[in-house]
């Protein structure tokens, strides 16, 4: 009997701390999904966090986050090649929230600019490494031009033939670092 009295006594004490382990991870668990939805393939989705903290407190409104940019050490071309192609680094050098200037073609006052801002939780990246391809297009196609204003501003123009496309994107170097500053759509 006493032998039987042990095993009981050796189950209870493994049962017992067992679930309480299992019970605190589920709790952590459930208190950490709501984030750990926000992390898709080692990136973290901003909207999807912003968004969550909005609900829980609905008097404090989403905040725009500016990502430290890095690899600041860099030309404009070399920037600019890797900013084409890299959509973490791309999305770290945009200055946000993003100025987008364009203008209503069809209404009475096609000279006045219309601004907009974007957040980075709407931002798409932007593959410009295909650019070069774009003159060859059958549909919309376009030429590029890099312009340098100064030594610290650069603007990439898409020129399009014969259809009416025009964009520019302002890059400044603020801190030791190329941001993209704006987007202007001139686009008829």
């Amino acid at each position: 009997m006493a032998k039987k009295h042990q095993n009981t006594r050796v189950l209870i004490f493994l049962i017992i701390p067992i679930s309480i382990i299992f019970l605190v991870s589920m709790f952590f668990y459930n208190s950490a999904i709501g984030f750990g939805k926000a992390i898709t393939n080692g990136t973290i989705e901003i909207s999807k966090i912003l968004k969550e903290d909005h609900k829980e407190n609905s008097t404090i409104k989403p905040k725009i986050v500016q990502l430290k940019p890095y690899h600041c050490d860099m030309d404009f071309k070399s920037f600019f090649t890797k900013f084409s192609s890299d959509s973490i680094f791309q999305i770290r050098r945009i200055k946000f929230p993003l100025k987008n200037i364009s203008y209503d073609i069809y209404g009475e006052d096609q000279t006045t600019p219309i601004e907009d801002f974007t957040a980075p939780e709407s931002f798409s990246f932007m593959d410009f490494s295909v650019d070069h391809k774009a003159m060859d297009k059958e549909v919309d196609a376009y030429k590029v031009e890099i312009e340098k204003k100064k030594d610290d501003f650069y603007v990439y123009h898409i020129i399009g033939i014969d259809n009416g496309i025009m964009v520019d994107f302002g890059f400044k170097k603020e801190n030791g670092c190329w941001l993209l500053i704006y987007i202007e759509d001139f686009s008829t």
